[in-house]
Formats: C-alpha cells, structure tokens, sequence
C-alpha cells in the first residue's frame, strides 16, 4: 500500500497503534505502588515511540519491526526522532506524547532541543533505567505465544 499523503492513513495508523499498545499493556506484569510511578513513565515512554513510529511507519510507507523500536530508544536516538517530526511538521497526535514524555523527563530541558548541551547524569540514568525495563518487556513479548497452538 503507498500512502501519498500522511494524513490519509492517520485513523487507522492510530487504530494499529491503539492495538498494540493495549496488547502490551495486557501482557504487562502487575506492579505495586512503588513501582506505579516508573509504570506511568514507562507507559509514557512506550506510548511516545509507538506514536511516532506508526505515525513515521505510514508517512513513509515502511514496516516497522522490533529492531527500529529497539534503534530508537536511547536517548539520543529519540530526540532526534522528536526532532525530525517537528521539522517535518508532523501532526500533533504524531509528536505530543513524545514531547509530554521529555518534559517529564527529570533534568530535561525540552527548550534546549537542538542546542548540544549535555543532558545530566540524573536524565541519562532515569531514561536508561526505562529503556531497559522496556528492552526487559519486549523479550518477554517477542517469546510470548500470541495463538496457542
């Protein structure tokens, strides 16, 4: 299927995303009230990339595969997929949750996007932490039987 304009796969590029993220979210361990607070950033976390890649997947007419979501967790790799949808102006369904994940990043300045300032020690450790309790998620996701058979 080609995709001319962006705007014309929106509905069901989100209707895909919706599916999949409420598979995850299904298949996500139960978590107690200590960890509710990294469950809420890991959602958004999820949320975010799975958002823009589907959004990016149907503008460019690829497939997206668990090895681009893998590609895009680090930090760096993730603004600069935050970066591309700004310059390309795409919807804000498209870039909103990844831009409301960075602003809750602690020790983000979201203002300072495309300026090369570091990033602190405290925002590379709580992005890390999320990125590999997500890495954690999808092995087990990817080893889950979907049908039994």
């Amino acid at each position: 299927m080609t995709i001319s304009h962006p705007q014309a796969a929106t509905s069901s590029t989100f209707d895909d995303q919706t599916v999949m993220t409420l598979l995850m979210e299904a298949l996500m361990p139960a978590s107690n009230a200590h960890e509710h607070r990294w469950g809420d950033k890991l959602n958004a976390l999820r949320h975010a990339l799975l958002y823009a890649l589907c959004y990016k997947q149907a503008r460019n007419n690829v497939m997206l595969t668990q090895k681009i979501i893998q590609s895009s967790l680090p930090l760096a790799c993730f603004v600069e997929l935050y970066r591309e949808a700004l310059a390309q102006q795409w919807e804000e369904v498209a870039y909103k949750p990844m831009e409301d994940y960075l602003s809750n990043l602690h020790g983000f300045d979201r203002l300072q996007i495309n300026a090369p300032v570091p990033w602190s020690q405290e925002t590379l450790n709580q992005h890390g932490y999320l990125i590999r309790q997500l890495g954690i998620f999808h092995q087990d996701f990817s080893q889950t039987p979907l049908i039994d058979g």
